[in-house]
């Protein structure tokens, strides 16, 4: 629903002209580069952060997200999904949690964030400090939970266009 959200402010704001659209994919765009910069220095990338943020910035592969209108989805799930990488990493984990929720709300594909903040934080951390992994977990149990009661996954899974096989090997590309 954040998506349409954003669509829906767009509109309001700037009716269809296509100027508005693209100007919230690049703030967007320009918003997750910002993060993955914090991110990599955090991760002690120091000298090679800038690099690396610069990398992602100007990379074409993601001049797709900002010019397609219908990519806000990707720019928006990334963002949040940055954001709560970095949270988690600060052990900020009200922040990493809400930002978990806005990535779910975004795109599903955020449903992975808990295991990526497990597995940057390592096994040793994780064991000792569980209880922020198990609030991440019960906001992802609480939305698979609400997609399946509104029977939004059941239907998606009925009406599958492809075979299991060829859908993981397309979200793995």
């Amino acid at each position: 629903p954040l998506v349409l959200i954003s669509y829906a402010l767009n509109y309001a704001v700037g009716g269809q002209g296509v100027a508005g659209y693209r100007l919230v994919n690049l703030v967007l765009h320009l918003g997750c580069a910002v993060l993955f910069f914090a991110w990599m220095r955090r991760q002690g990338v120091a000298g090679g952060a800038w690099a690396a943020g610069l990398l992602f910035l100007v990379h074409p592969t993601h001049a797709e997200l900002v010019n397609y209108l219908s990519s806000r989805s990707d720019l928006m799930v990334s963002c949040w999904y940055l954001g709560g990488l970095l949270l988690a990493a600060q052990s900020r984990w009200v922040g990493a949690g809400a930002a978990y929720a806005g990535g779910l709300l975004s795109k599903e594909v955020a449903i992975t964030l808990p295991l990526l903040a497990g597995l940057q934080q390592g096994w040793a951390r994780v064991r000792l400090a569980w209880r922020p992994y198990l609030a991440l977990g019960l906001i992802g149990l609480g939305y698979l939970a609400l997609i399946s009661l509104n029977r939004f996954l059941p239907g998606s899974l009925a009406k599958a266009p492809r075979g299991w096989g060829e859908q993981a090997l397309t979200q793995l590309k």
